[in-house]
């Protein structure tokens, strides 16, 4: 399956799935966060959206301090930059304190889950920090230009993109396997014995 689905994508594209890395990097990210957030869904997942004013505040000043951008210079301009920024600081003063790291006025976690993601990785329950440190840090590299990793679309001999792909499908799959669990999504008895097989073989 892997194989048909990576010559397809080569197919439509004329390329090679250079980008491949990049997907693996933010699908395991995402796996390993919708993993805690399902933990404690109430309490997490308030966090999880509460970060997001935390985020368009930050952002969205960012943009601002920087007119000489073209994005910078439509916020700079607009007719409710004023109306929107007042929205954006009362917003952001409301949830700042569940985020705060150290003891300086904005001195906030740069996550919504208020640690490093390698931290993450090994909190109780999580333990993918084997896959963090082979498929996370290699992509990474791979995103930010690294001199070694970037002559390569594996992270080491015998691996390819189907591999990598195939991770995907993996991180996807757990999220859906945990999301089924919790009565999330929905699926027929066999679905769901058919997928936690299939984990379990990767595992």
């Amino acid at each position: 399956m892997r194989k048909g689905w990576t010559a397809q994508i080569q197919l439509q594209s004329g390329q090679p799935p250079w980008d491949a890395p990049l997907v693996v990097r933010a699908m395991f990210e995402v796996s390993v966060q919708f993993e805690y957030l399902l933990q404690l869904p109430a309490e997490r997942g308030k966090l999880f959206l509460d970060y997001a004013k935390v985020t368009r505040h930050r952002d969205s000043k960012r943009i601002a301090d920087n007119p000489q951008e073209p994005i910078g210079r439509q916020i700079v301009n607009s007719p409710m930059r004023a109306e929107g920024e007042i929205r954006n600081q009362i917003e952001f003063d409301e949830v700042t304190a569940q985020f705060q790291r150290g003891k300086k006025k904005n001195d906030l976690w740069d996550k919504w889950y208020c640690k490093s993601l390698a931290d993450l990785t090994q909190e109780p329950g999580i333990g993918k920090r084997g896959e963090y440190d082979i498929w996370y840090k290699f992509a990474a590299g791979w995103a930010h230009g690294d001199p070694f990793v970037t002559q390569r679309i594996a992270p080491y001999p015998g691996s390819g993109i189907p591999t990598l792909f195939a991770m995907c499908l993996y991180f996807f799959g757990r999220m859906l396997y945990l999301a089924a669990e919790a009565k999330k999504v929905l699926l027929a008895a066999e679905q769901f014995e058919l997928l936690k097989a299939c984990l379990e073989k990767r595992d």
